[in-house]
């Protein structure tokens, strides 16, 4: 994994991007995404603004991770047209957020260059930018949540990335940094008990749900919510009090944190909305709880949504609750899920790994693949309405190193909506009836209780990996 340079590099120092007249042109297959009806830089689309991050950002936002280096990619790709060509296809279908992190060491750069060569076809206001800040490294060690770090990277984020302004900063995998309460941070059952997907007993725990929530720091009311467990939750807090003092002064739109284990993040969410000066988190990203080995994400959204105060709501006046914007990353659970074989630091267990392995020979035998299934059941969410009725119930960060590689995530898209609309739940309607897609929805909903059911029986499904111990 990379480990960002003590002594800062310049954009200059990466490859410059080609001229946009010489890239090859990567047609779009079947027009426009679902979700637009024109494209994002007509000069309309571009007076009006792109609105509200919740309704206006695209249900898909293009993972920047992929321009990390060697972290999915080498140093020749990254060298190559691919990137700039990707990203292109990607505004071009509609794809109007990226998320990016100094950590994804040289992303930021890469992705800056190829935003601004693209500037004449795609100004800034025909995209959002997300980028995370306070971890710069694999260890321990390369953390630094201080205010005065969390400002100096956020303001080198911004020249990196060619923008006086980011739409969204989390701070990245804050677990590493914050108090441990109960098993928050180890591997195990916790996070699918409680999603409602595992029954304690199932897994040997004595515990009921409700215990295990309790357990977690995550008791519904104000005296857990607002409980300060120690020296690292007072890090994380000076860490959001200065991204909370950068939105104030326009440099961050939106607040947010990012990590891997749920009951961290609610946590969290919680612990900054019922302190002073009481201001909710706009955002959470959570990765690899949406996907095939573990689906407990759904299980969380009302937990997230629900007002921190418990019962309690005349409690903290100053509190003016809104739930955070709460977002799915990595479908393929950081390169876990696919046909090859994942990144030789990914922290699944070794039984999680043999599973995934004999899924994809299952499906490949069949004539199908891992890797597509696993891309379609990780933008579930994605395609049907918020209950809110603005956008959709999530949306979802996904890895694209390859015009490929947009062609099928906007393909598995499509094949959502072709079976939301039969069930009367698409935000999107297809707009053809077209029975290759309905039967393509058919097939992806058979893979996928394939290999959830595989999974299941391999005793690996809803388990969660430990994270930031």
């Amino acid at each position: 994994m990379p480990v960002y340079p003590s002594v800062e590099p310049s954009n200059a120092d990466f490859p410059q991007q080609p001229a946009l007249s010489s890239l090859a042109h990567d047609e779009l297959k079947h027009g426009l995404a679902p979700w637009r009806k024109d494209a994002i830089n007509t000069a309309e689309n571009l007076a009006r603004g792109r609105g509200d991050l919740a309704t206006d950002a695209s249900p898909l936002v293009f993972g920047g991770g992929v321009f990390g280096q060697d972290m999915y990619n080498n140093a020749d790709t990254l060298a190559s047209d691919l990137p700039i060509r990707t990203v292109r296809l990607a505004l071009r279908y509609g794809i109007n957020a990226f998320d990016t992190s100094p950590y994804y060491f040289p992303s930021e750069f890469t992705l800056g260059n190829i935003l601004t060569a693209l500037r004449p076809e795609f100004p800034r206001e025909s995209y959002y930018i997300i980028t995370k800040c306070g971890r710069y490294g694999p260890e321990h060690k390369h953390f630094d949540y201080s205010a005065a770090k969390i400002d100096s990277s956020v303001r080198g984020s911004c020249k990196r990335l060619g923008t006086e302004y980011l739409d969204v900063v989390l701070t990245h995998d804050a677990e590493f940094v914050c108090d441990k309460v109960g098993r928050s941070h180890h591997d195990g059952w916790e996070s699918g008990i409680v999603s409602g997907l595992v029954d304690p007993q199932d897994v040997g725990l004595q515990q009921t749900r409700e215990q295990v929530i309790e357990s977690l720091g995550l008791a519904p009311n104000v005296e857990a919510a607002s409980k300060v467990h120690g020296k690292g939750d007072e890090q994380f807090l000076e860490a959001i009090a200065a991204l909370f003092k950068l939105k104030d002064q326009g440099i961050v739109r939106r607040v947010g944190i990012s990590g891997y284990p749920l009951p961290v993040l609610l946590r969290l969410s919680r612990l900054v909305a019922t302190t002073a000066p009481y201001r909710p988190l706009d955002a959470v990203l959570s990765y690899s709880n949406r996907c095939l080995h573990s689906d407990v994400l759904v299980g969380w959204k009302e937990l997230f949504a629900a007002d921190p105060r418990g019962d309690s709501t005349n409690a903290l006046p100053e509190l003016q609750w809104s739930a955070p914007l709460l977002m799915n990353g990595s479908p393929f659970s950081m390169g876990l899920l696919t046909d090859g074989t994942p990144p030789a630091w990914h922290p699944a267990s070794d039984a999680l790994k043999a599973a995934t392995k004999e899924a994809s020979r299952n499906l490949v035998a069949q004539g199908d693949s891992l890797t597509m299934t696993a891309l379609t059941y990780g933008l579930r969410g994605s395609e049907v309405a918020h209950p809110s009725g603005a956008g959709p119930q999530l949306s979802t960060l996904v890895g694209l190193s390859h015009p490929d590689h947009v062609h099928s995530a906007v393909e598995a898209y499509r094949v959502l909506c072709s079976g939301a609309t039969e069930a009367g739940d698409a935000l999107f309607p297809a707009t053809d009836a077209a029975n290759d897609r309905r039967d393509a929805y058919t097939k992806q909903a058979k893979n996928e209780k394939a290999v959830r059911d595989l999974f299941a029986q391999r005793g690996v499904r809803e388990w969660s990996w430990s994270s930031g111990l």
